[in-house]
């Protein structure tokens, strides 16, 4: 595996760009936020039930900074 990347922190750089580019959230509407968290948070249960081991790795290693949200433009 080493031949293809260079240690653990790459892989994981690339699982969890595959996990997020996988992931589509749902747009944010402020009118309707009551129902537009509830989806967002639909759509984040849905990804942790795909990829049940993403949180305890990402916990275990230093994940790279990501987009949290598109419409947020902010950097986690």
């Amino acid at each position: 595996m080493y031949n293809y990347v260079e240690d653990r922190q790459d892989v994981v750089g690339l699982v969890v760009d595959l996990m997020l580019t996988s992931w589509n959230p749902p747009a944010l509407h402020p009118d309707a936020w009551e129902t537009s968290v509830a989806a967002y948070a639909r759509s984040l249960r849905d990804l942790s039930r795909r990829w049940p081991r993403a949180l305890p790795i990402s916990l275990d290693v230093d994940a790279p900074a990501t987009s949290v949200h598109p419409d947020l433009g902010v950097s986690g």
